[in-house]
């Protein structure tokens, strides 16, 4: 009787390295560093995907909301109200493009040159949207008296 838990405990080892024996062996693929496919990488831009479906209504109205601000020379005001636009569609072109008209009106020169880049990265189908962007750009880059890449930017805007 005592010898009957090492014959288990042998009949066990035996039984696992039989299975072990019969399975595939699979060689390991080492892993890859490069990027999977179809796969946004990060720090790369993207490019614009068309719009297929229109602007949400509660969209609509906050944009409105925000070219009246701009009207009535309220940029902080119209700034603010862009900025609740972006948890609806951060990818909305003319969001950046009017928070940029917003920097530029409260002297933001370079805040209203980068949402104006950021608006253009994202206005692949709206070349009209992309001109006004080029316009603010050039306002900007003269501003700082880098005149020859302002010409450039109002060339753009032609």
């Amino acid at each position: 009787m005592k010898q009957m838990p090492y014959f288990q405990w042998i009949l066990c080892i035996f039984t696992t390295l039989f299975m072990i024996s019969c399975s595939q062996h699979r060689a390991l693929e080492p892993p890859s560093n490069l990027p999977a496919e179809n796969l946004p990488q990060i720090g790369t831009r993207q490019p614009a995907s068309p719009r297929n479906t229109p602007r949400p209504a509660i969209l609509s109205k906050i944009i409105h909301t925000a070219e009246n601000q701009l009207r009535s020379n309220k940029p902080e005001a119209a700034f603010h109200t862009l900025e609740r636009s972006l948890d609806i569609d951060g990818q909305d072109p003319l969001i950046w493009h009017l928070m940029a008209k917003a920097q530029q009106m409260q002297n933001n020169f370079q805040q209203a040159k980068y949402f104006a880049e950021k608006s253009n990265a994202m206005a692949a189908r709206t070349p009209s949207l992309q001109k006004k962007n080029w316009r603010i750009i050039g306002d900007v880059l003269k501003k700082q008296g880098r005149m020859q890449e302002a010409e450039e930017a109002y060339e753009n805007a032609r």
